[in-house]
């Protein structure tokens, strides 16, 4: 999380927001951002937290590695994605992917899988 932070600082102290292409917005907010959904849910509360229940003690430690990457990579999604919400201001919804991955065609095959 540290690094994510550290990135974004670097980010704004460059001010590179204003030589974004804005017709990224949308894309960002709604498809990189409902990623964090699949990685989140599906790899690291479905598969790996549950595999480490069931594992032998020298698996554990690369399986709850492998939970916790997992989990962290969700967060550091969402952390930058409230981030562009506050850096674009009514250009870019940070919380439109929840919407995506409930209802967008294009995610529910994804998402299907991942609640399975």
């Amino acid at each position: 999380m540290r690094q994510v932070q550290q990135s974004i600082e670097n980010a704004k102290s460059e001010n590179i927001s204003e030589d974004w292409n804005k017709s990224w917005l949308p894309i960002l907010a709604k498809h990189v951002s409902a990623w964090s959904h699949v990685v989140d849910q599906g790899l690291g509360m479905y598969v790996f937290m549950a595999a480490q229940r069931a594992t032998l003690s020298n698996m554990h430690n690369a399986i709850a590695a492998n939970c916790m990457h997992k989990l962290r990579t969700a967060q550091d999604d969402i952390l930058y994605s409230l981030e562009l919400t506050e850096i674009f201001k009514g250009e870019f919804d940070g919380k439109v992917h929840q919407q995506v991955w409930i209802e967008d065609p294009a995610w529910q095959g994804v998402r299907e899988n991942v609640e399975r």
